[in-house]
């Protein structure tokens, strides 16, 4: 059985420059406890860019779901109450963990560390390997339906 996974960005796909600006959010340095970081992190979360990834997730329901993040300084757990915080069904399956690379090269080694052979990486960074199956995002705007119908076309053209 072929295992789907989606290897998802959150900057630049999940929140996004325009969503950030629009509902004004900033750090002001007052994120003291872990609840405080976790509330801050969702509040950054564009709800209409986690319905589109829900909409993955219920058109494919056995794609699993690694998190390819900046944030990943945090711990995945309080990633993953952020993310689900903000709607995202919950179907964590790891993450990456970022070493000064690039999400190109984050996600190149998970696919070949785990041997994932159905995957779509959705990141807005542009420094992917033309071999890499990705969807590129635009940091301003984050992922749209568009690109949430692709995914979805994708993964059905891997059955």
């Amino acid at each position: 059985m072929t295992v789907r996974t989606l290897i998802l960005a959150i900057d630049g796909v999940l929140n996004h420059r325009d969503y950030v600006a629009k509902v004004g959010l900033s750090n002001d340095g007052g994120l003291v406890t872990e609840d405080d970081i976790v509330e801050f992190k969702r509040r950054t979360l564009d709800p209409q860019a986690i319905a589109y990834v829900n909409s993955i997730l219920d058109a494919h329901e056995d794609v699993r779901v690694v998190m390819l993040s900046s944030w990943s300084p945090l711990a995945p757990d309080l990633v993953e109450r952020a993310l689900v915080g903000a709607g995202l069904r919950n179907r964590f399956h790891g993450h990456t963990r970022r070493v000064g690379r690039h999400d190109g090269d984050e996600a190149a080694a998970y696919v070949v560390s785990h041997k994932i052979d159905e995957y779509v990486v959705v990141t807005d960074c542009q420094d992917l390997s033309p071999h890499t199956k990705a969807v590129i995002t635009h940091p301003s705007v984050g992922l749209t339906y568009k690109h949430a119908q692709e995914i979805i076309q994708r993964f059905h053209e891997a059955l």
